[in-house]
């Protein structure tokens, strides 16, 4: 999605950003994201994490496995689990969206509206480029967390 934004921001007309955004809504948010790994990088960590959270995976020689944490902290790890489980619908919300607005304003202008179009994809383009800045703010927050 982000490299189809970039081609609307550098449309040199009205008819080829249509062209693009057409391209956009027949384009699933599986091509867009998941194949990106943008949403499935943050279900997938918080999976794996609640997995390690419930217990350590049992050796040939352990007893019953223990607990990754100490349980005082056990509903903050299940938060932040929940958290990046749910990225994925956060940013498929997103996605669906931005995606509306672009494909309205871009239908309902006319060619000197253009400059206007380029500024509105260039705030969804940021928009969804934070997304992969939004999973480094989870991590710190991991971090700060386990240190507590």
């Amino acid at each position: 999605m982000v490299e189809k934004l970039e081609h609307i921001e550098a449309a040199q007309s009205l008819a080829e950003a249509r062209i693009v955004v057409d391209d956009l809504q027949s384009y699933p948010l599986t091509n867009a994201f998941r194949a990106q790994g943008l949403c499935d990088i943050f279900e997938g960590f918080g999976k794996s994490l609640r997995r390690l959270l419930d217990v350590r995976q049992a050796t040939a020689f352990a007893s019953p496995p223990q607990p990754l944490t100490d349980t005082s902290k056990s509903g903050q790890w299940a938060q932040f689990c929940e958290i990046l489980e749910g990225r994925e619908a956060q940013v498929a919300d997103l996605y669906a969206r931005q995606l509306h607005a672009i494909s309205d304003a871009v239908y309902a202008a006319a060619e000197a509206d253009l400059p206007g179009i380029k500024t509105l994809v260039a705030q969804a383009n940021a928009a969804l480029t934070d997304q992969i800045n939004d999973f480094d703010a989870l991590s710190r927050d991991f971090a700060r967390r386990s240190t507590r």
